[in-house]
């Protein structure tokens, strides 16, 4: 399976320094030269969100080609965790994270 099949998905692009995002959000790719700062839904919430099924995931990708030098934090939302972290960073040229929510509070990545 892709992740979406038989799943609705949205595909944004964030451009400005911070972006909480939001319940509704699938794709989400980071095109800025400078750092960024993404804060993640609430798990649980982002799990019940319309469309989201248990093969669903929380793409956050760089695309600016700057990650490397401008990392992009990915904090959590609340007191959940993200493989018990309190928040990871893409730091590689067009990197990026798989997410998806294992439980309330905590994301893993795929």
């Amino acid at each position: 399976m892709s992740g979406f099949d038989n799943a609705s998905y949205t595909t944004r692009t964030v451009t400005g320094t911070t972006d909480t995002l939001l319940a509704t959000d699938t794709i989400v790719y980071v095109n800025r030269a400078g750092g960024v700062t993404l804060t993640l839904p609430d798990a649980a919430l982002w799990l019940a969100a319309a469309g989201h099924g248990a093969e669903v995931q929380l793409i956050l990708q760089d695309i600016s080609g700057a990650a490397s030098t401008n990392a992009i934090t990915i904090n959590r939302a609340g007191s959940d965790t993200v493989n018990g972290l309190t928040s990871v960073s893409i730091t590689s040229d067009y990197g990026g994270y798989k997410l998806r929510p294992a439980a309330s509070g905590l994301w893993v990545i795929q």
